[in-house]
């Protein structure tokens, strides 16, 4: 057969392994997916909508931003330093 279909209020599997493959492409559909344990992710990564994290990221490579990055109130792109001489403040990065 070429398509297998399940319905149920709920499936659950319980086994040492699970593996899964497919040709083309999978999809899972749902309004909350929840990972309990790590999660390796090998291969490229495409997002759209925000990112929330609420214990931190840590990266062993290049980290690039076509937007702004901003730690608390200060822009990484638009924050000015005082000059030491006059005090005044210099321009904007660039």
């Amino acid at each position: 057969t070429n398509h297998i279909g399940l319905k149920s209020k709920s499936i659950t599997v319980d086994c040492e392994t699970f593996n899964m493959s497919a040709g083309t492409s999978s999809t899972i559909t749902s309004p909350i997916i929840t990972f309990n344990g790590k999660i390796v992710h090998k291969g490229d990564m495409e997002q759209s909508g925000t990112l929330t994290n609420t214990a931190g990221i840590s990266s062993a490579g290049d980290m690039k931003s076509s937007g702004d990055v901003s730690a608390g109130d200060i822009s990484l792109l638009k924050h000015v330093h005082r000059e030491q001489g006059d005090g005044n403040d210099t321009s904007i990065a660039h």
